[in-house]
């Protein structure tokens, strides 16, 4: 475990509590820190259950045993033993068994909770599918609609959180809930369907009045409540009466037979908060390709100024809470804030990405977009392991790159980004830096045309040897490449794009990480995060309660933080 955070605990026969702060140096015995700087607030141990709760600084300024919590996924690893230390004597005894240890994937920054009190009115709807079976595939989109509650009054959606039928953990992937504008009762009364398959003739009628996102939930993701002052509003004339759900199941067995009735359920009040909420989608699907046997690639798309020009409004939006999304070969996105053509912050990153940890999280504090800002999103992927070209799409196998944020006031937008040169135009150097036929394929001369889509992965496909140089030369290209952007506007049909319009990569430098040294802050050991509302202003003189640990088994605890 080398390179790793560790903090042992245990409960001696006197029932008094220890902890240690360590760190491993390779794959034996660690070794006791010279500052130790985990605090232990609480423990237990009773019929075989033991429980800590503890806390430490998120940059301990311990440079050479600790790690600093980042705004990323970090992965924890626990393992216990039969028998607690004697003295000084720390061996582990079966500490490596199979049933003695675990891991998990957690963001430990997300102060997000629940609020103080919800309101006194609160009641919930579920948004679920009726006991459909999976196809025997394993990709499956399903799109069902579901009629709002009738309500006295406009009421607000103030959570939401997953509903996932028990044994079926490991297919639902990732669910997406829209509000459908302009479809009244008269318009659905002689509808027979209310779901099916998306994107085929199964597909329930005037789904495409359904853009606008209220919420997307994807694998790893748990309850999650709105600020006090935000909601999604239903249930007025200007309201959707309507809700349409997109369900991505993961059936990479093609297992047959396996029925589902999961969903999301959304927790509503009648009382009015004072703003409305929104959701807006970032990145690029179409257009994404990673060679095989890449370590580092990187994919990116842009939201332009061009486009938030469009739906921003003068005094800015504010965002509250992000998701990232990617697929399997994903391993780290960042969102890059750039303001008046300069490069202003990185907005939100994970450099940790975990496909089975995927959560919406929030901004503390808030964040504020304004009209002419751009964002630039940038996937990184790994696929060492893969052997053949991997392509954006729906699929679990293929790959996507996308931000989902959450602001408010709610603003006529759904989606916004871009998509590669090269899908649309035979001179981009992706081409001629790999010396593909351009004729054979039929890549258009650049006119903005979408059929190009289908066409450029048959060059891509046809090169069968994949060397490092080969891939540093896509790579190039992709980084390289003047992206066509666009975005479209919600809940009418209108479709805006530039299509002519290329955006310069070069304006769109890396934003470097903050180099603010907190550390030598004279109060750096002097602040504690005891509540939400007391986050100091620089981060790492915080100290970080951890959530209580409970493990079976009564003797040593160890806890690696990576």
């Amino acid at each position: 475990m080398a390179g790793a955070d560790i903090v042992v605990m245990w409960v001696d026969a006197n029932n008094k509590a220890h902890i240690k702060d360590m760190h491993a140096l390779a794959n034996y015995l660690p070794k006791e820190d010279a500052s130790q700087d985990y605090t232990l607030i609480s423990s237990n141990q009773n019929n075989g259950i033991s429980s800590f709760s503890f806390k430490r600084k998120i940059d301990t300024c311990d440079k050479e045993s600790d790690n600093v919590i980042l705004t990323s996924t970090t992965k924890l690893i626990y393992a216990y033993g039969t028998s607690d230390p004697t003295g000084d004597n720390l061996e582990f005894k079966d500490i490596h068994s199979a049933s003695h240890r675990g891991v998990k994937s957690i963001y430990l920054l997300d102060l997000q909770n629940s609020p103080n009190a919800l309101p006194n009115d609160t009641l919930t709807f579920d948004l679920t599918v009726d006991n459909i079976e999976l196809p025997a595939t394993d990709t499956t989109y399903y799109c069902s609609f579901h009629e709002a509650p009738k309500v006295a009054s406009r009421s607000q959606i103030i959570a939401v959180e997953p509903v996932v039928q028990s044994g079926n953990e490991g297919f639902v992937h990732h669910v997406i809930v829209y509000a459908c504008y302009n479809i009244s009762q008269k318009h659905l009364q002689n509808i027979t369907l209310t779901g099916g398959i998306c994107r085929t003739a199964e597909m329930p009628e005037y789904w495409n009045s359904c853009r606008h996102i209220i919420y997307a939930w994807a694998v790893g993701g748990t309850k999650y409540y709105f600020p006090e002052e935000t909601g999604f509003g239903f249930g007025d004339e200007d309201s959707p009466q309507y809700f349409f759900m997109e369900t991505h199941y993961d059936n990479q067995m093609s297992v047959a037979g396996i029925r589902d009735s999961s969903g999301m359920r959304l927790t509503y009040t009648s009382q009015p908060r004072q703003y409305e909420a929104g959701n807006m989608a970032i990145g690029i699907v179409e257009g994404i390709f990673v060679p095989p046997q890449a370590n580092d690639f990187k994919v990116v798309a842009y939201c332009h100024s061009s486009c938030t020009q469009q739906w921003i409004p003068e005094g800015g939006v504010t965002v509250f809470g992000y998701l990232l999304h990617a697929h399997l070969l994903g391993v780290a996105i960042k969102l890059e804030l750039y303001r008046d053509n300069k490069p202003l912050e990185i907005f939100a990153q994970d450099k940790n990405y975990d496909f089975n940890y995927q959560e919406q999280r929030s901004f503390v504090p808030y964040k504020k977009l304004l009209p002419g800002d751009s964002l630039k999103i940038t996937c990184t992927y790994d696929s060492t392991k893969r052997l053949q070209m991997t392509y954006g799409g729906e699929g679990t196998l293929q790959e996507m790159c996308l931000t989902f944020l959450m602001y408010y006031p709610k603003q006529q937008i759904s989606t916004c980004g871009s998509l590669p040169g090269f899908v649309a135009d035979r001179d981009d150097s992706l081409y001629t830096r790999l010396s593909l036929d351009v004729d054979s394929a039929k890549i258009p001369t650049y006119n903005g045309s979408v059929n190009s889509f289908y066409n450029y992965p048959k060059l891509l496909s046809n090169i069968s040897d994949w060397t490092a140089e080969k891939v540093s030369l896509a790579q190039e290209s992709v980084l390289e490449s003047w992206p066509n952007v666009y975005c479209y506007l919600d809940p009418s049909l209108e479709y805006y794009q530039q299509s002519n319009y290329s955006v310069d990569p070069a304006d769109f430098t890396e934003i470097a990480e903050a180099s603010n040294d907190y550390c030598n802050a004279a109060n750096v050991r002097s602040s504690s995060v005891t509540s939400q509302s007391s986050i100091p202003t620089t981060p790492s003189s915080a100290s970080y309660p951890f959530t209580s640990l409970l493990l079976a088994g009564s003797a040593v605890c160890l806890l690696c933080l990576f």
